[in-house]
């Protein structure tokens, strides 16, 4: 599945991927039946018209039932709800509907290509994958397009969209500084000796050493080969954790349905990192954290659980519940309410003019939260309990080397918080579009609540 740009992204799978096995069944994927026809031809339609997409087969080669369970079985491990959501955005960008095929080999030993080429510049225009179907007697067979093969392919789809809208910075920034000085080659095959020495660490096969498109790709066919196991490989090899958690922060920042793609879920359950074990301790001791949120502390923040938290440090300052506090200051909590949610926690932050809605009576309260977001409403915060005035003198802010990245409304809050130690960088950059996530949010809540209180 090499990447080639020109306004036009192919990916190609070599046949090898075909033998992988699956043990995704311990996943706790979705269970959603994209068919019920027994028929192939009729198959294919029932599951285009579930998808949003056209599917069809170019090819007199069998198509079998283990292709067709093992295609929805992918889009279940993916989300059904991410799948639709990027066909329709292909449809509403570009008016081209996302096309499935399922063809002959084309003499290469590729299992399948992903194609993104929305302007034509190399052809007529196309945005799909196609899958090959090789004869039953052929070595390259095996038991049929792998789940493994799917997914490969589906997270090259959302790889190359998140590229496409221009949000795909932050992801590819942080899988190459991942790799330090191991280097992308095309001549993926590289020497077996260099491969046993360093690769295995840093790549989940050796295919995804040819690109950073590959060693995306290829590091999520762990999630089908392994299921709920892949999760112990990734917390025993912190390069391959790194870059999952990367690439499941970026996806579910630029799409909400990814929210709740299995595929990106398997550190949600994980435990907290060491440097956050602390403030969660303390959190727990201020009853800052419910059931709710106290796990999945990899998992970016919405804007819900923002405000949930946020409400709750209030109360712990105030000593009182925060609805009976600003009633009594005057506040009517009732002229603060959204379309899509009824949260108390909500209406007091937007009383409070910490958060606003989206347009619309909208508060949009599932979306995740940046890190730029993040500084603004923990500044804003800050002023609800302390007033403007509550970070002078609260020392010199840090130097970032991505300063030129700030959006310029959170600039100042990003200065003020960096100077109270409330939030630090990732390394020597704040990374402001970099997902926000549970444990640094209750971490920058307890070092407010400490800021405060000094």
């Amino acid at each position: 599945m090499m990447l080639r740009l020109c306004r036009r992204f192919a990916a190609l799978g070599l046949a090898v991927v075909l033998l992988l096995t699956t043990a995704s069944a311990a996943l706790s994927s979705e269970h959603n039946v994209l068919y019920t026809s027994e028929f192939p031809d009729c198959a294919l339609e029932e599951i285009g018209d579930c998808l949003g997409a056209k599917l069809e087969r170019t090819t007199l080669t069998s198509l079998t039932d283990r292709d067709l369970d093992n295609f929805e079985e992918a889009i279940n491990l993916f989300s059904l709800s991410l799948f639709q959501s990027l066909c329709r955005y292909c449809k509403d960008t570009y008016g081209i509907t996302v096309t499935v095929r399922f063809c002959d080999p084309d003499g290469s030993g590729a299992s399948a290509y992903t194609l993104f080429d929305p302007d034509g510049e190399v052809g007529d225009p196309f945005i799909g994958f196609e899958f090959f179907l090789f004869p039953h007697g052929s070595v390259y067979y095996g038991s049929g397009i792998s789940v493994s093969t799917y997914l490969h392919e589906f997270t090259h789809f959302v790889h190359m969209v998140l590229e496409d809208q221009g949000k795909a910075d932050s992801l590819e920034s942080a899988f190459r500084q991942l790799n330090g000085t191991y280097p992308y080659n095309e001549n993926y095959l590289s020497s077996n000796r260099d491969w046993n020495a360093r690769g295995s660490q840093f790549f989940y096969r050796q295919y995804g050493t040819a690109s950073l498109y590959e060693d995306v790709a290829t590091l999520m066919e762990g999630v089908a080969d392994h299921g709920d196991g892949y999760t112990a490989m990734l917390n025993s090899k912190p390069v391959w954790r790194g870059k999952y958690a990367a690439l499941s922060s970026s996806l579910r920042t630029a799409f909400a349905p990814a929210q709740s793609a299995p595929f990106l879920s398997l550190l949600d359950a994980d435990e907290p990192s060491p440097w956050a074990e602390e403030a969660l301790g303390r959190a727990r001791q201020l009853e800052l954290l419910d059931g709710t949120l106290d796990g999945a502390y990899g998992k970016s923040i919405t804007r819900l659980e923002f405000c949930w938290l946020a409400s709750d440090l209030l109360e712990a300052i105030w000593g009182e519940r925060a609805e009976t506090h600003l009633q009594r200051s005057g506040y009517d909590l009732s002229r603060y309410t959204f379309t899509d949610v009824d949260d108390s926690a909500v209406s007091v932050m937007a009383a409070l003019e910490v958060v606003s809605g989206r347009g619309n009576g909208r508060f949009d309260p599932n979306a995740p939260i940046k890190r730029s977001e993040a500084a603004r409403l923990l500044a804003l915060t800050a002023a609800a309990l302390g007033g403007q005035e509550v970070f002078d003198g609260a020392g010199t802010p840090r130097s970032f080397s991505d300063r030129a990245a700030f959006p310029a409304w959170a600039a100042a809050s990003i200065d003020q918080l960096s100077a109270a130690g409330v939030m630090n960088g990732v390394g020597t950059n704040f990374d402001p579009n970099g997902s926000y996530t549970r444990e640094q949010s209750v971490t920058s809540l307890i070092r407010l609540y400490d800021y405060l209180a000094a």
